[in-house]
C-alpha cells in the first residue's frame, strides 16, 4: 500500500485485474466517519431530466475514474467534473456518454457531460448554486458506451 496526497494505492491479487488500483477512498471515508443517511437514498430528480442512451452490447467499458476541480470550495461559482473512461488495459474509450447526477439536499440535478476524447476523457462545469455551507455534494458518473455501463462516485465539501 502506498499513500498520496490525494490517493492510496493498493496491490491486487486478482490475475483478471490490474496490479496496483485506486483505493476507494470515498467509501473508506464514509465507513469510517458516515454521512447524514439522507444523502445516501436515492432522490428523484428535479428539474431538466436527460434520458439515458440505448445502446448495443460492448464488453470494453471497464473503468470510470473521476475528480473534481475543487474538492472544498464556497457556494456560488462553479465546479468542474473530470471522467476518464478506460478498458480493461487502462486504453482510453472515445465516444462514451456520461450522465453526471449531483445530489443537493433540494434535489437532484442531471447533466449530460460531452462524448470523451480519443484518450477517454471529458470535462464539464456545472453551477454550484447556493446550498447551505457545510454540506457534502455527492456525484455519480455513469458511463456508457456500446451497452456497457460502469460509473464513480464523487464529492466535494460546500465550506462557506
Amino acid at each position: 500500500m502506498q499513500y498520496f496526497q490525494r490517493a492510496r494505492f493498493e496491490w491486487n491479487d486478482d490475475p483478471l485485474e490490474p496490479k496496483v488500483q485506486l483505493a476507494p477512498l470515498g467509501d473508506i471515508y464514509i465507513d469510517e466517519f458516515g454521512v447524514a443517511p439522507a444523502l445516501l437514498e436515492a432522490v428523484a430528480p428535479t428539474g431538466m431530466v436527460l434520458s439515458r442512451p440505448t445502446l448495443s452490447p460492448s464488453p470494453w467499458v471497464h473503468h470510470v475514474n473521476g475528480r473534481v476541480q475543487f474538492t472544498v470550495t464556497g457556494s456560488g461559482g462553479n465546479q468542474t467534473v473530470y471522467i476518464t473512461v478506460t478498458d480493461r488495459n487502462g486504453t482510453g474509450i472515445a465516444g462514451a456518454t456520461i450522465r453526471l447526477e449531483v445530489y443537493y439536499p433540494s434535489g437532484t440535478r442531471e447533466y449530460l457531460m460531452p462524448l470523451t476524447d480519443t484518450r477517454g476523457d471529458t470535462t464539464y462545469s456545472f453551477p454550484i448554486g447556493h446550498p447551505a455551507p457545510g454540506i457534502t455534494v455527492l456525484m455519480n458518473a455513469s458511463a456508457a458506451h456500446l451497452g456497457k455501463i460502469a460509473s464513480t462516485q464523487l464529492s466535494f465539501k460546500v465550506w462557506w
